[in-house]
């Protein structure tokens, strides 16, 4: 959800100047959208600018008679609209739309990908760095939940006043330390088990 959002603001940043945002800019839910409604969206020019954006969420929650006026306008889209249309993680979207659409799947990151994300974040949007030391020990607490690093990265770069980010920030900030996170004390409860179980009974 963290990179949708994102991914909608740079579009949005993209294709409207800000100073015609509030003219050129729909964002409506699909539950909430009729078939007139999402026909007068469709037809509407842009105002003083090159092109209109138009983010329906939840899309896949569109009712019978908005969904065939958005297939309708797929098969003939206008060259001034850009349509965006948001399905939660878990909804596919139905057969024709990806043939008529560029899709932007947003799957969660790996570890690695994690990794990356945060030097990338922190060097683009907050323009910081962080040791890799530091960045693993982070990971390791927070997972790759990208909304919860960025406001814990947000919070060290603030802490070191703009300099880089150390282990004993993170520990100073976050409050965890090596060995004593989450997934430190689930390899603890591991090994006990294995030794348990290794033990012979006694008699």
């Amino acid at each position: 959800d963290f990179i949708k959002e994102e991914i909608l603001r740079r579009l949005l940043a993209c294709a409207v100047d800000v100073a015609m945002r509030d003219f050129n800019v729909d964002i409506r839910r699909g539950p909430e959208l009729d078939a007139i409604g999402l026909r007068g969206l469709l037809e509407q020019l842009p105002m003083m600018a090159e092109r209109r954006v138009i983010v329906v969420r939840e899309a896949q929650a569109l009712k019978k008679a908005p969904l065939a006026v958005l297939d309708q306008y797929l098969a003939g889209p206008s060259r001034d609209i850009v349509l965006v249309l948001m399905l939660p993680a878990d909804e596919e979207p139905p057969k024709t739309w990806p043939a008529r659409s560029t899709t932007c799947e947003c799957k969660p990151l790996s570890e690695d990908g994690v990794m990356k994300w945060i030097a990338h974040h922190l060097q683009e949007t907050l323009r910081g760095s962080i040791a890799p030391d530091a960045a693993t020990l982070l990971v390791s607490h927070v997972g790759n939940d990208l909304a919860q690093l960025a406001g814990e990265l947000d919070k060290l770069l603030s802490y070191t006043n703009g300099g880089e980010i150390t282990t004993e920030a993170v520990q100073a900030v976050v409050g965890i330390r090596h060995g004593e996170t989450l997934a430190d004390l689930l390899d603890c409860v591991a090994v006990r088990e294995q030794q348990m179980n290794a033990t012979p009974p006694s008699e």
